[in-house]
């Protein structure tokens, strides 16, 4: 799912897309063997006031996580580091951080949002080495960020869509407001 709400507007019922595989967020990517199928539906969610603020939570927490990479970069550049910038790497220093670093995100949020900041950060080296000079690193830290879910890592039960959660917080079930477009 991809939030799509902001934060001005909670008022009116928040929308996120079902998205059953993740794509490269802008991002081309050399793919070997069969092609794959990719399909998305912005389905509206029906929910009630304590979901929506466990969804705003989430989107927060994304937020937070991809904020987190940024001053985490920002000290290692102060110190001479070099940035952490690899996904693998990303995913290593979250390992490090322990449970809970991440709000209520799970691990499979909390990795989509790390790969987003790899996928921006390689995105912004490769437009530089061609020469374009208004191509700039990520540094702007959001308010609210969406993480998104490959298929298997969810599950969607007619209208129930349940979304894992960290451990220790019970998922996150939802209801569609129709049914999705398609079966699977």
């Amino acid at each position: 799912w991809e939030g799509s709400a902001r934060a001005d507007d909670r008022q009116r019922l928040a929308s996120f897309d079902v998205t059953p595989w993740a794509h490269a967020w802008g991002v081309p990517r050399k793919r070997q063997g069969a092609n794959v199928l990719h399909r998305t539906a912005r389905v509206e969610l029906r929910v009630t006031p304590a979901q929506r603020e466990r969804c705003f939570g989430l989107l927060r927490s994304g937020a937070d996580l991809w904020s987190a990479v940024l001053e985490l970069n920002a000290l290692r550049r102060q110190r001479g580091d070099a940035p952490i910038v690899t996904y693998q790497g990303l995913c290593r220093e979250l390992g490090r951080a322990g449970p809970g670093c991440a709000g209520e995100l799970s691990t499979t949020g909390a990795r989509s949002i790390l790969r987003r900041y790899s996928d921006a950060w390689f995105c912004a080296a490769a437009a530089r080495r061609d020469g374009d000079g208004r191509a700039h690193f990520p540094r702007r830290r959001r308010s609210l960020m969406s993480s998104r879910y490959d298929a298997g890592t969810f599950s969607l039960d007619g209208r129930r869509l349940t979304l894992p959660t960290a451990r220790g917080a019970p998922p996150l079930a939802l209801r569609l407001t129709r049914d999705p477009p398609y079966d699977e």
